[in-house]
């Protein structure tokens, strides 16, 4: 009985940690790069004005830290001698896993500060814009992009089995 109920629960959590979302968002306007596993926690990359911010947050426990003040205190190590990178994912699974991640929004607006390349992108973005796809150019000189791809454990599962 008891063993059954222990079971059960490892299967549901297994299957909350397979269908639960994991996001990836980028914003330049608020100098933000966050990525969220709904439900479990989040990480986020903030750019201050003269600082680069790291908050994590798992379940209720939440913790930040400045990376620009631990890295003038950081005190200096011996170098060790450095391995070659040898990559272990195929380029077919590098494919795949592409694959797996779904865009749900992107917002691009763009300006070149050169009228004549500012023409020629303009039929570019109108052709590329779709559903959730907002790509603008503009003449005023703003710059903004946002980005936000989503996925599930059981698709990254997948494509790496596969």
């Amino acid at each position: 009985m008891f063993a059954g109920i222990i079971l059960i629960a490892f299967l549901l959590i297994l299957t909350w940690f397979l269908t639960a979302p994991l996001q990836l968002r980028c914003d330049s306007d608020r100098g933000e790069l966050a990525l969220r596993w709904r439900g479990l926690g989040s990480s986020r990359l903030l750019l201050a004005e003269a600082d680069l911010l790291i908050e994590i947050q798992i379940l209720f426990l939440r913790k930040s830290w400045s990376l620009l003040a631990r890295s003038t205190t950081k005190k200096q190590k011996k170098t060790k001698k450095k391995r070659k990178f040898k990559p272990t994912l195929a380029p077919k699974k590098i494919k795949r896993l592409l694959g797996a991640l779904q865009i749900k929004e992107l917002q691009l607006d763009l300006d070149t500060d050169d009228y004549l390349i500012n023409s020629y992108l303009f039929p570019v973005f109108h052709y590329f814009q779709s559903k959730g796809k907002h790509l603008r150019i503009n003449y005023q000189g703003r710059c903004y992009f946002r980005l936000i791809i989503e996925t599930r454990g059981y698709r990254i599962l997948r494509a790496l089995i596969a």
